[in-house]
């Protein structure tokens, strides 16, 4: 793993909460999973991740939890829930004031529920309540704490912008440009666009390799 993106992986961990979001296919996941091996591989992170497909090759500290995209919004919320309690129980298990426990979330919301607006009420009732959690998770337990959802493209925020806006959490936006990726962290303030610490990855397949960083 290149310097560059090291240093840009960390910097990306003090931001948490985070949101990560974009196109679909635009290299979400791929993001996620690399911050997840450099938590365990560099700074020996217990991660919790819970992703939407199987992976293989996954590192020795990495929990990972498998929600289908079919999950029924009950069995979701529950994994939720239960993922959470695991991870409390790990932090009294060590003791310690800040403990090296990450938890990671790809596509938190399913897809079609964001599309098709399917079960929206409750879904958005138990959702932001679970981004509330991971709130004070972050800031309170110390845990680092990063969801991925997709970008509404007509309105270039994610969706459910609100609630992460609401909550407190930052957000890095992936903007796809042929088989580069431009990420950048992103500030919303009053109804304004703007990015911050970018940098330029090549992405192939489930793998970034660095390019140049953006003059600021």
């Amino acid at each position: 793993m290149q310097l560059e993106f090291e240093n840009f992986l960390k910097s990306v961990l003090e931001y948490s909460p985070l949101v990560i979001f974009g196109e679909r296919g635009v290299g979400k996941s791929a993001l996620l999973l690399a911050l997840a091996r450099f938590l365990v591989e560099y700074l020996n992170y217990r991660v919790f991740m819970i992703v939407r497909e199987e992976l293989s090759s996954v590192p020795k500290g990495i929990k990972l939890i498998c929600a289908y995209e079919d999950v029924s919004l009950n069995e979701y919320s529950n994994l939720l829930r239960e993922t959470l309690l695991e991870v409390l129980d790990e932090i009294n298990k060590n003791g310690v004031t800040k403990p090296n426990v990450a938890i990671l979330i790809d596509d938190i919301v399913p897809r079609d529920a964001l599309i098709k607006h399917t079960g929206s009420m409750e879904m958005e009732k138990k959702i932001s309540k679970f981004l509330l959690l991971g709130k004070i998770f972050s800031e309170v337990l110390g845990c680092v704490f990063i969801v991925t959802t997709i970008e509404n493209v007509y309105q270039g925020r994610p969706f459910w912008f609100k609630y992460y806006l609401k909550f407190g959490f930052n957000f890095l936006r992936i903007e796809r440009i042929s088989r580069v990726r431009k990420i950048c962290l992103a500030k919303f303030e009053d109804g304004k666009y703007t990015n911050k610490e970018c940098i330029n990855l090549l992405l192939a397949g489930r793998s970034f390799t660095s390019l140049k960083r953006n003059p600021q």
